[in-house]
């Protein structure tokens, strides 16, 4: 019986076994182990996103890790990436609040890594205008840190400061210290020394602001920078300086000194044009018509995509006028209205096709080797909202217009913001639909996942069937059965151990040798013998009754442990395959992921929407602008043709009425003389 309940045992075991393997790989598989470097690993996965500069991914993940606290052992460094990313958003108060907590006295963070916080956070709040924000967070700079480290920082920072010195109520004594503390030829002292003037300027202190900017171009022209980006930079400030300095000595009647300064500037700068009609403009006034013309001309080839450059055809009508030469002047009026309406038509027509697709054509914004994958789902490989596109650190686009007529309007800070958001919000868009690819690529996985889970459970089913465990359980509750009974029976035959049958098995074979033998003496001996060894077996069953017995019991009791606990395994597996609460949890991730996902398209539909406007606005506004100059230059062509028309045709009906006159007292002179020689004769 103890061998039975011992194989009983083992057969159990196995089956548990294999049930317990089979509930571990389910389990296993649905749960996700994470390894020893979890954080460090999801950390760079953050600054992966961070460093392409999918700045939406980087700030979801760094969102989800603080909710998790996964990155407890990376001291302050992720909420300073938090910080770089909601500047790059633009959030500047949300990234002074992430500093302000983190860049205190005694924080773990390098003092590199706080002067460039705070000096870049200064700089942005500055950009938006925020110059008591920008004060308090430039202030908070160690100066001779930055100074030792980062030098090129350092001379901006003194650049910054003199700016919000002229913003703000400090004056000029703060200004004169920061240009006195920048080292002479620096290109941000220049800038400083420039800014000044204007302000001077501004105050209608003229004859300071012609001190500042001749003092200026004279010290510019001492410098000379090895590097020729620096040294490009200082030439097209000097051309400025030159121009608005001849600006000024125009504004003083002063048309003299006008055209010795603006002839200096370069015809390749960036400010020839302006500089030529002004030029035009300040030899005209010393009655140097040829000259004035002959700039008027230069520009007149070129192409004129600013509107103040729209004044050249009207000016060139002008000239001729004053040189005397009507009839060209009339042309020139003409060709000038000609100019002027077709451009206002084409403004008009501009006006109400305008569209968004337009004006990022406009702006240059087009690639043409671009993959399939940039298509825009109007199908045109536009850039905007892709890596591609070049911006600056505040998001700023560096774009070029194709289309002249932006020229002016990207050069105004409300549309390069409005312009910025665009590309922002089409990033957002793009990250959004990578997204939502990724949402799709679980499907896929949850499809897999099903169908493994389902051949998993089929394999369980079929180690089930093949092991008969219904069968152990029937047979251990019979032997449960059985043991009762032979107990209140008393029967300890039943309970005999493995040595003792093996002697009741020899016993049995030597009373059958005894029915062999023949009768007699012997036999009779032998009978004897079998008969004392049966007295003794008995009363050695006997005596080892209870502890036979409680042997069984033992067994019985182990191989009951056992089956509880396989069926105990056997439920759980049961009421997981039932249940599949893993799937079902991460399924329902899946679909919280999709509801989130769009709550968040709409939101950015309707931003986009509302981007799309602000931008159309400011595009219609400024065409309607445009329109209106173009109109008033095109009513004074006209009126200008119209009063020459009417000089030179009053003119040539004198000159005809002269003729005539002459030629009657021509005739009369003719036949009073002939009269006289008639008489004569």
């Amino acid at each position: 019986m103890r061998k039975i309940c011992c194989q009983l045992v083992l057969v159990v075991s196995i089956l548990l076994a294999n049930f317990a393997f089979s509930y571990a790989q389910e389990v296993s598989a649905a749960q996700e182990i994470s390894p020893a470097r979890a954080q460090d690993l999801k950390y760079g996965a953050v600054l992966y996103e961070y460093y392409q500069g999918h700045a939406f991914e980087a700030l979801s993940a760094l969102n989800v890790a603080k909710l998790r606290k996964s990155f407890d052992g990376h001291g302050d460094h992720p909420a300073l990436v938090e910080g770089g990313l909601m500047l790059s958003y633009g959030m500047t108060h949300e990234a002074k609040n992430i500093f302000e907590s983190l860049l205190v006295d005694g924080a773990q963070v390098s003092l590199t890594s706080r002067n460039q916080a705070w000096f870049y956070l200064g700089k942005v709040l500055m950009l938006e205008q925020d110059y008591h924000g920008a004060l308090d967070a430039l202030e908070r700079v160690d100066l001779s840190v930055l100074q030792s480290q980062k030098p090129e920082l350092y001379y901006e920072w003194r650049y910054l400061k003199g700016q919000l010195a002229l913003k703000t109520a400090q004056g000029n004594t703060e200004l004169n210290a920061q240009i006195l503390a920048l080292p002479k030829g620096n290109v941000w002292q220049f800038y400083l020394r420039y800014n000044q003037a204007l302000k001077t300027l501004s105050e209608q202190e003229y004859t300071l602001a012609i001190s500042y900017l001749n003092l200026l171009i004279r010290d510019m022209n001492k410098v000379s920078h090895a590097d020729q980006q620096i040294q490009a930079e200082v030439n097209a400030l000097k051309a400025q300086c030159r121009l608005s300095l001849g600006q000024l000595y125009l504004h003083q009647h002063k048309p003299e000194q006008a055209l010795e300064v603006l002839k200096e500037i370069s015809k390749e700068s960036v400010f020839s044009d302006q500089a030529l009609f002004t030029y035009s403009i300040a030899a005209s006034q010393l009655e140097k018509f040829g000259i004035a013309l002959e700039a008027l001309n230069i520009l007149k080839e070129r192409t004129l995509f600013t509107p103040w450059l729209q004044q050249v055809p009207y000016a060139l009508g002008y000239l001729y006028e004053q040189l005397g030469e009507q009839e060209l002047a009339l042309h020139a009026y003409r060709a000038a209205a000609k100019h002027y309406e077709n451009l206002g038509k084409q403004l008009d027509k501009e006006h109400q096709e305008i569209n968004e697709q337009k004006i990022l054509e406009a702006l240059s914004l087009q690639e043409k080797s671009l993959a399939q994958d940039w298509l825009t789902e109007e199908q045109i490989p536009l850039a905007i909202g892709r890596e591609r596109v070049a911006n600056d650190a505040y998001g700023y686009l560096k774009v070029e217009p194709d289309d002249f007529n932006y020229a002016t309007l990207l050069a105004g800070e409300v549309f390069q913001l409005g312009l910025r958001d665009l590309h922002e919000l089409y990033k957002l868009k793009f990250s959004l639909a990578r997204w939502e690819q990724q949402l799709d690529s679980f499907d896929s996985m949850m499809q897999t996942r099903r169908q493994s889970r389902a051949h998993r459970i089929q394999s369980t089913q079929n180690a089930i069937q093949s092991q008969n465990a219904e069968q152990w359980i029937t047979q251990k509750a019979a032997m449960t059965s059985r043991i009762s009974q032979e107990v209140k029976a008393n029967n300890s035959a039943f309970f005999m151990d493995e040595e003792q049958r093996e002697y009741q098995e020899i016993i049995v074979g030597m009373q059958a040798n005894l029915a062999a033998l023949p009768g007699g003496e012997e036999k009779a001996e032998f009978s004897k013998k079998i008969k004392r060894i049966q007295a003794y077996f008995s009363w050695w069953i006997d005596d080892r009754y209870s502890i036979n017995r409680w042997a069984a019991q033992k067994q019985l009791r182990g191989l009951a442990r056992e089956l509880d606990q396989f069926k105990q395994y056997h439920a759980k597996l049961k009421q997981h395959i039932v249940s599949d609460k893993v799937n079902q949890t991460f399924q329902t991730r899946i679909e919280d992921g999709r509801s989130r996902l769009a709550t968040l398209k709409t939101e950015l539909k309707t931003n986009l929407e509302l981007a799309r406007v602000n931008l159309l606005q400011l595009v219609k506004a400024e065409l309607s602008r445009q329109r209106a100059e173009t109109q008033d230059y095109l009513l004074a062509a006209r009126e200008a043709q119209a009063r020459l028309s009417d000089v030179l045709y009053l003119g040539n009906t004198r000159s005809k009425v002269s003729a005539e006159a002459a030629s009657t007292v021509r005739d009369s002179t003719v036949t009073t003389k002939a009269s006289q020689n008639e008489g004569e004769l």
